[in-house]
């Protein structure tokens, strides 16, 4: 571990600046901190920081702003955060993702010389089973870190910290979004980037699974674990979606 020279905030040993006042912590030697001490310092700034909660809206964006770039230039190292920064941005991705496809569909049909008349109602179907798919993704992996490591982390704590490793597909969504408005050439790298940003999500989810220390149980059994639970959580979601969303997008085209 290092400590801060400047503020005496307990970092990580590859953490090359502090996340809390960005000193240069290149020069700073190595120590041996007590997990136990390390964890308390971090529930300390996470607490330090949720008083701060009542700030005026825009210092609320503005701390928000900065756990974004925070976010993009250490995905992994916990940063101190509002309850609310992972709900906010998944649901701003979501609705990038899901709007930039709605639109796209709509201009490409018009390109191509047919109408594709898909009713703007479906843009909140398709966000909601997004949403729904996420949420569950994340709650049955949640549910294995309390298998892994006991009650050591709330579900808000490890669903930030995921969403705090996927902030790198916030810029790949809006790439996405405005790709979909570029023609039939841009939409197929917007489908590329969507895959791309789809399996970062699921990457930095397992990589939170993992990346703690000090389990109660067997890492090696826990992502077994994880790994059939997600698989059982998408074929329900597939069925679900099938029977609702999918088969109206089949509608649509089929009368094109």
């Amino acid at each position: 571990m290092k400590k801060c020279p400047n503020c005496a905030t307990i970092m990580q040993d590859d953490v090359n600046f502090c996340t809390n006042c960005g000193a240069d912590l290149r020069n700073v030697a190595k120590t041996a901190v007590n997990r136990k001490t390390f964890q308390a310092d971090v529930n300390q700034s996470q607490a330090d920081f949720e008083d701060e909660s009542d700030q005026e809206p825009i210092d609320q964006m503005q701390g928000y702003w900065q756990w974004l770039v925070k976010s993009w230039q250490h995905p992994f190292t916990r940063l101190p955060s509002a309850s609310w920064y992972g709900a906010v941005t998944l649901l701003i991705e979501d609705l990038l993702l899901v709007l930039g496809f709605y639109i796209g569909l709509n201009s490409y049909g018009s390109q191509q010389a047919f109408f594709v008349n898909i009713p703007f109602i479906t843009v909140f179907e398709v966000l909601f089973f997004v949403i729904l798919l996420e949420a569950a993704f994340t709650g049955v992996n949640y549910l294995v870190d309390r298998f892994i490591y006991g009650p050591k982390n709330s579900f808000l704590t490890f669903f930030n910290h995921a969403v705090q490793c996927s902030n790198l597909n916030l810029i790949l969504i809006a790439a996405v979004f405005i790709f979909m408005m570029m023609g039939a050439g841009g939409q197929i790298f917007a489908v590329i980037l969507s895959l791309i940003s789809l399996n970062l999500f699921v990457l930095a989810v397992q990589v939170v699974l993992l990346g703690d220390s000090d389990p109660i149980r067997d890492k090696m059994y826990g992502i077994m674990l994880a790994l059939f639970a997600s698989f059982m959580v998408e074929i329900v979601w597939l069925m679900l979606a099938y029977n609702t969303v999918v088969l109206q997008f089949i509608t649509y085209f089929s009368h094109m």
